[in-house]
């Protein structure tokens, strides 16, 4: 019997230590995803800040402006379409 204990212990310490590198590298590899992931996210908001901040300048500029001067013109007339009530035929389609 203690003939074959050593063996199967060093295989069984060998496993285990091949597992626990294994895990560990896993575990790096993952916490590198989550760094690169965070930055391309960062690097996204940034720009998403820089559109937003150039949008409302320019919304500033036309409401302080004359909106003709940027081919804006007001409609002619203005009409809204009526609601119709769930349930109820139309004929919109005919």
């Amino acid at each position: 019997m203690p003939s074959r204990t050593i063996p199967f212990l060093s295989i069984t310490a060998a496993s285990l230590l091949m597992l626990y590198l294994f895990l560990v590298g896993t575990t790096v590899y993952f916490v590198s995803i989550e760094t690169k992931l965070r930055l391309a996210l960062h690097d996204t908001e940034s720009a998403i800040t820089a559109l937003e901040s150039e949008y409302y300048d320019a919304i500033a500029r036309i409401n302080s402006e004359n909106p003709a001067a940027f081919g804006l013109v007001a409609p002619d007339r203005v009409e809204y379409v009526a609601a119709v009530p769930r349930g109820a035929i139309s004929r919109a389609g005919n």
